[in-house]
């Protein structure tokens, strides 16, 4: 799978679908399947531990840092009544991607 590997193999749908994560990485991962009332496949939660060993140096060039404050002020720009408001999932995910 071209050096991909699956975190899970838990069912997500009907105890014969698989969601599937897939991860190409050193970090150590970890998927929690859980029941949800908005679809009818459960919602697939990944984690990754990747607090490695190796050099920290090399690792920086992946490193992004996130400006909290900035994503603050753009999200708290928008407006998300229609989001957040909308009774049909479906209506509020596309609300949302419209942002």
């Amino acid at each position: 799978m071209h050096g991909f590997y699956p975190t899970h193999t838990y069912p997500t749908h009907e105890n014969n679908c698989i969601d599937h994560t897939l991860i190409k990485s050193q970090c150590k991962p970890e998927t929690i399947v859980c029941s949800s009332k908005i679809t009818d496949h459960d919602s697939v939660i990944l984690t990754l531990d990747c607090r490695l060993q190796n050099n920290v140096r090399n690792m920086k060039k992946y490193m992004k840092r996130v400006d909290y404050d900035k994503l603050y002020a753009i999200l708290s720009g928008e407006e998300w009544t229609n989001v957040v408001s909308e009774d049909n999932i479906d209506i509020a995910t596309n609300n949302f991607i419209q942002k």
